[in-house]
């Protein structure tokens, strides 16, 4: 069985990003998540270009 996961999007003044967030990471930093103005992200990026 997969773990589940949740995900937010996040803007600056490039555009949207996606973000992967566990649930159990969401759980425990939620109130920083949701209320900070800056946030350090650690992890994979994976890039889809829009272009056809």
């Amino acid at each position: 069985m997969k773990p589940q996961r949740g995900g937010i999007t996040i803007k600056d003044e490039e555009g949207f990003t996606n973000l992967i967030v566990w649930p159990q990471v969401f759980g425990r930093d939620k109130r920083e998540i949701m209320l900070s103005m800056l946030l350090l992200v650690q992890g994979r990026l994976g890039y889809k270009s829009r272009e056809r």
